[in-house]
């Protein structure tokens, strides 16, 4: 009898330890799912706002340090933007959590002017995020100003 309760003991925590690291699991699996989804959305918008804010004909003439990587500021880009945008990584997050998450430097966004050979201008974005659950997730791209003023973004063309 007792050899029976005992195993009877084992095998429930055995089956509710699995249980409890499925749920783990899935949880896991739905918010990477989330943010593979959230972070583009995130990236989009922040390098939208960077080519809204700084004229092409500046980045021509005057732009930010070429070659190097420059925060948003740089951009005239402002931290409640960029706060906005985080909107998607974390929905249910108050403001001040995203306000923090810039502070600490969780979340970064910065980009980098260079010039080609034939005088055009390319912009690359870069975006980094440390999660709540400790994952590192970056993102990257480069925007494109050519010959006539037209703006192209690599992931378009």
């Amino acid at each position: 009898m007792r050899r029976a309760s005992g195993q009877a003991i084992i095998e429930a925590v055995l089956t509710l330890t699995l249980m409890l690291a499925a749920c783990v699991g899935l949880i896991h699996a739905v918010l990477m799912a989330w943010w593979a989804i959230a972070m583009p959305l995130v990236h989009s918008e922040l390098e939208r706002e960077v080519l809204a804010k700084v004229g092409l004909v500046q980045l021509v003439i005057d732009p930010p340090g070429l070659g190097q990587m420059h925060s948003l500021g740089a951009f005239n880009v402002s931290e409640q933007v960029q706060v906005r945008a985080m909107r998607w990584l974390l929905p249910a997050a108050p403001s001040s959590w995203r306000h923090q998450a810039l502070a600490r430097g969780d979340y970064q966004m910065r980009c980098m002017p260079l010039k080609d050979d034939d005088g055009s201008v390319d912009i690359g974005c870069r975006t980094d995020w440390k999660t709540p659950l400790g994952w590192h997730l970056s993102r990257s791209s480069w925007l494109y100003q050519r010959v006539g003023g037209a703006v192209y973004d690599e992931r378009a063309v």
